[in-house]
């Protein structure tokens, strides 16, 4: 890969959550659709600041108003009426990208401030309430009430995640929205898909740094002498880190 585009800051602090994201962020074929997306914007040459995102996305939706006007309907599901805002060209090049990469709309913030101003916190990837696919290694049995049949302890597991603010209506809403884009993937992917080890979770930074500084250059030698020698024997398990990262990024999604 020999796209001139910086990489994606990620600023996640789940380990888990990180891969979810490098995985797709760091992938050719999705670099080259989010230059596409940039240049539709008109921001090609020029991110948005991050601390500017949250405005910027306000003047772009002040904008489209002016074009389409916002809609007022009744939900059945809360018994209230809510309004429907225009979409802007932003959420429309994110749909296109969540549709496209067989993501859930768990990503959809993420992927929008990836596309506007290339960085990505725990801010645009966490919900008071929504549906992942959890690893063996994050599964926890309930040893004290006997809860120890519910889950394949060699298998991941779908879950609906809820903190203490999550309302009935939301996790209805992930049920409804949510859970049939990730069972698709779930099937198609985690199912059939050699799982990780959790020392492999564990260094997905650290691959995803050496990946990228062999892409922007460096040789193998070069990463295992300023970074690898500190915990690796040779230079071959730097080669091991990266092309472990790199096959990631060209897995079917």
């Amino acid at each position: 890969m020999r796209i001139k585009i910086n990489p994606v800051s990620i600023e996640v602090t789940d380990n888990w959550r990180f891969c979810l994201i490098a995985w797709l962020v760091d992938r050719e074929d999705f670099l080259k659709d989010l230059r596409d997306a940039r240049l539709v914007l008109g921001i090609g040459k020029k991110l948005i600041d991050y601390k500017a995102t949250k405005e910027w996305f306000k003047t772009e939706l002040e904008k489209e108003q002016q074009k389409t006007p916002i809609k007022k309907v009744f939900d059945p599901l809360s018994g209230e009426s809510r309004f429907i805002f225009p979409k802007t060209e932003s959420e429309r090049l994110t749909i296109k990208l969540l549709e496209k990469y067989h993501k859930s709309p768990l990503y959809f913030e993420a992927i929008k401030y990836v596309v506007v101003s290339g960085v990505v916190t725990d801010r645009e990837f966490t919900r008071t309430a929504f549906c992942q696919v959890l690893p063996p290694d994050y599964q926890m049995i309930d040893t004290e009430h006997g809860i120890t049949n519910l889950v394949d302890q060699n298998q991941p597991v779908m879950a609906i995640v809820i903190s203490p603010e999550t309302q009935l209506k939301e996790v209805v809403k992930v049920f409804r929205e949510e859970v049939p884009y990730l069972r698709i993937e779930y099937e198609a992917g985690y199912l059939k898909a050699k799982h990780l080890t959790p020392d492999q979770i564990g260094n997905v930074r650290r691959d995803r740094r050496w990946y990228w500084m062999h892409e922007q250059g460096k040789s193998y030698k070069v990463i295992f002498n300023e970074e690898g020698k500190q915990t690796l024997d040779d230079v071959d398990g730097v080669i091991k880190a990266i092309k472990r990262y790199q096959k990631k990024l060209t897995t079917e999604i």
